[in-house]
């Protein structure tokens, strides 16, 4: 060393030593003086242990000031993962729920308010109603035959005649037959019997020639009911052949079928004896004229007859007639007691 300095392969030295601890950024205060100290003695050993001024030269080195160390940088904090969220369940979707039906409330029954109750009047005592008096009955009577025979209502004069009739002392017998009788009740049958027999309203002329004949006394309702039966009209009507005739005769007489044979036979005796020998057969069978009496006993009495009575009348409808039969029933005292109780008030 020349001049108390250090020599240049020194100084080169230190300042190596510097920088690298400089770079290093590792430099504390005990650190430098420990790296002049070991600057010194390499300095030292270099110079050959020269001395400066009889003494160890010492290098004074200014020490390198202290790096104020690099601050250090916060680490950046941890970021928690979000969590993994699961995914959303698919919602099964709740069932339709049918609404409940409304109840109509029960409406609140007012109870029922005790009603007093009303005395019971006591019933007058009812009066029974007066007897009729005999020319009361007559003319109920008069009029259920009025009703029952003509279909109609008397007037008041009819009315009076008859029941004076029958206050004199005329029997019921002879009031019946006189309606019977009567010109008003024989169109009504010669009428019904061409509606019934031949099917057809009775044209005004054969009207009046049966009742021509009738009031001559020489046919009655049942004669000309037979001659309807027998007539060329009805033959025609029936297909203009004895078998066909008498075919005609069960359905509309005995209200049934015959047989083949029955039909065979009665064909038969039309042609021997002519159709009004056949049509007075049937008529006076007990068969027929039983029921052409029930519908009588039915209208006249309200009633079927008895078995007595339904012999009865087969037995005497062959000397009578319809006509005396009907006359024979309304005589009688069971109708003259029905006609009270129907028309008894009037």
């Amino acid at each position: 060393m020349s001049g108390g300095r250090p020599s240049g392969q020194a100084v080169l030295l230190i300042i190596a030593l510097v920088v690298g601890s400089v770079t290093a950024g590792a430099v504390s205060a005990t650190g430098a003086t420990a790296d002049a100290a070991g600057v010194t003695a390499y300095a030292s050993a270099a110079s050959g242990g020269a001395t400066l001024s009889g003494r160890t030269a010492t290098a004074s080195v200014t020490p390198t000031p202290s790096v104020t160390p690099t601050p250090s940088v916060t680490p950046k904090p941890t970021v928690t993962p979000k969590p993994t969220v699961p995914p959303t369940p698919t919602t099964t979707p709740k069932p339709t729920v049918t609404p409940a039906p409304t109840i109509t409330p029960v409406p609140t029954v007012t109870p029922k308010q005790t009603a007093t109750p009303t005395p019971t009047p006591t019933p007058t005592p009812t009066q029974p109603a007066p007897p009729l008096t005999l020319a009361a009955k007559y003319s109920a009577y008069v009029t259920a035959l009025a009703t029952d025979y003509l279909g109609r209502t008397q007037s008041a004069q009819e009315k009076a005649t008859f029941t004076n009739l029958l206050q004199t002392g005329t029997k019921r017998g002879v009031i019946a037959k006189a309606f019977a009788t009567s010109d008003e009740y024989r169109i009504i049958r010669i009428k019904a019997a061409y509606t019934t027999i031949l099917g057809r309203v009775a044209e005004p002329a054969g009207v009046s020639t049966w009742l021509a004949a009738m009031r001559a006394g020489q046919i009655t309702t049942d004669g000309i009911e037979i001659a309807l039966y027998a007539s060329q009209e009805y033959f025609q009507l029936h297909g203009s052949t004895n078998s066909g005739f008498a075919t005609s005769l069960y359905k509309s007489l005995l209200h049934r079928a015959g047989n083949s044979a029955e039909y065979d036979f009665w064909a038969s005796y039309a042609a021997k004896k002519g159709r009004t020998w056949v049509v007075k057969q049937f008529w006076a069978s007990a068969e027929t004229t039983g029921i052409r009496v029930v519908p009588m006993y039915q209208k006249y009495l309200g009633r079927v007859p008895t078995a007595a009575e339904l012999q009865q009348s087969i037995v005497d409808a062959p000397q009578v007639g319809d006509s005396g039969l009907r006359q024979s029933i309304t005589a009688g005292n069971e109708y003259f007691l029905r006609s009270i109780a129907r028309f008894g008030g009037r």
